[in-house]
């Protein structure tokens, strides 16, 4: 029992040296901080003169425009985030955008063409006519053909790629980009195909051919 106590007052006593030599270390730091801070102080005096003279102006505080944080951001000159500049252009993020501006054209141009149906007395036919009669070269007329069989070839041909994944096939990444570029043929290919296709030329063969006479009577 006297030994256990004689060790713990040998711990106590320890501790209180060492605590001791903490606060004695710090105040020989603080007392050095004020004799430099003295000296820094006589220095100045003595280089300003005795007749020098330091004014304290108050400022009133500068009141801080209340900025909403999007124009925070512009003032800044910050980009929104995330942003479309950040990001490296890859053929996947590309294909999956096209494929949804090219579902909006085709929307857009079926409410135009069902409100002209509705709005105005000309049919597709007459405006097909008005077309043929001008006078476009063949080349040209075909390269606007394949500009609006595009939206169509691809919006099909990325839906059916879209489709395909819900199999679980070609979802690694080598088959994503394989099955990106083979879509991309496939979507000028179906285009030109289209582009090429003459639905009404039956109907005009039949209106440009002439009716036959009647037969004289004798």
């Amino acid at each position: 029992m006297f030994r256990v106590h004689a060790n713990t007052c040998k711990r106590q006593l320890f501790s209180c040296k060492f605590l001791g030599k903490c606060l004695y270390d710090k105040f020989v730091q603080c007392s050095k901080a004020a004799e430099h801070t003295t000296m820094l102080s006589r220095s100045f005096a003595a280089q300003c003169g005795p007749k020098t003279k330091i004014a304290i102006k108050l400022m009133p505080a500068f009141a801080k425009p209340k900025l909403s944080y999007d124009q925070k951001n512009m003032r800044l000159g910050r980009e929104l985030a995330p942003h479309l500049k950040i990001y490296k252009k890859q053929l996947t993020s590309a294909l999956s955008i096209l494929i949804r501006i090219s579902g909006c054209i085709l929307c857009v141009g079926v409410w135009i063409i069902g409100l002209s149906g509705l709005l105005c007395d000309c049919s597709l036919n007459a405006v097909a006519k008005e077309m043929e009669q001008c006078e476009l070269a063949a080349k040209l007329l075909n390269v606007g053909k394949v500009l609006l069989a595009l939206p169509l070839a691809y919006h099909l041909v990325g839906g059916t790629r879209h489709l395909i994944w819900y199999f679980n096939v070609f979802l690694s990444k080598p088959q994503i980009y394989a099955t990106g570029y083979l879509a991309i043929v496939l979507t000028f290919v179906l285009a030109a195909a289209i582009a090429t296709l003459d639905f009404g030329s039956d109907e005009a063969a039949k209106l440009k051919e002439p009716e036959p006479e009647p037969a004289k009577k004798k």
